[in-house]
C-alpha cells in the first residue's frame, strides 16, 4: 500500500510545509501630474489659477480639438498623459489642469489622430515639459515673422482649391517621420 501526500497550508496537512508567500507590498510609484512636470525652481501656479477639467476641455472643443472626459481620463489612467491636479472647490472635489496642459493635449490628439500609437506620443508630452516648450513656447518669438509668409502661402493653396482657410498646423519632423513638434495658428488675426 503506498502513502498518499498532501501538501497544503491548513494545519495538520501531511507533508513538509508550504513556502512562505511575499507579503510585503511593493510602494505604489507616486502618480505623475501635470505640476510635476515643472522645471526644477518653477514656480508652481497657485490652484485659484487652475482651469477645472470642464474649463479645459472647453478650450480645447474651443480650438477645435475634440477631447472627451472619458478620453482624458483614460489616457491619465494608462499613463499616457499626466493626472490632473486633485484639489477641493466649494467643498467639492475637482481635478485641476494648468495653462501648458492645452497645448500639449493638442498636440497628444493631434498626433493620434495622425495614426501615432498613445505609447509613441506620451514620451512626447513630457519631453515638450522637459525641454521648456510648453512653458515658453518657441514659436512666440518667431510667430510674427512666419506668420505673414505662412497665410499668405495657405490662402493662395486655398484660393487655388476654392476653399477657405481656418488655421495653419506646422509639423516639425525627425529624420525618421516622427513627430518633433506640432503648432497650429489661426489663419485669422
Amino acid at each position: 500500500m503506498s502513502m498518499v501526500h498532501v501538501y497544503g497550508a491548513q494545519l495538520g496537512a501531511i507533508g513538509p510545509p508550504m513556502p512562505a508567500t511575499e507579503t510585503a507590498t511593493q510602494p505604489k510609484p507616486k502618480r505623475e501630474t501635470w505640476l510635476d512636470l515643472l522645471p526644477p525652481g518653477a514656480p508652481r501656479p497657485p490652484l485659484e489659477e487652475l482651469m477645472t477639467r470642464e474649463e479645459l476641455l472647453e478650450e480645447l472643443q474651443r480650438r477645435g480639438v475634440d477631447v472627451t472626459e472619458t478620453a482624458l481620463v483614460a489616457w491619465e489612467k494608462r499613463g499616457f498623459a499626466p493626472r490632473a491636479i486633485r484639489s477641493r472647490r466649494a467643498s467639492t472635489s475637482v481635478a485641476l489642469y494648468p495653462e501648458f496642459a492645452i497645448p500639449a493635449l493638442v498636440q497628444l490628439r493631434t498626433l493620434h489622430e495622425q495614426g501615432y500609437t498613445l505609447k509613441k506620443i506620451a514620451p512626447l508630452v513630457r519631453m515638450w515639459a522637459d525641454n521648456s516648450i510648453l512653458w515658453t513656447d518657441p514659436w512666440q518669438s518667431h510667430q510674427a515673422a512666419i506668420r505673414g509668409p505662412l497665410v499668405n502661402f495657405a490662402q493662395a493653396v486655398a484660393s487655388r482649391l476654392g476653399e477657405d482657410v481656418a488655421s495653419i498646423r506646422v509639423i516639425l519632423q525627425r529624420e525618421d517621420g516622427s513627430p518633433l513638434h506640432v503648432h497650429e495658428l489661426p489663419a485669422a488675426e
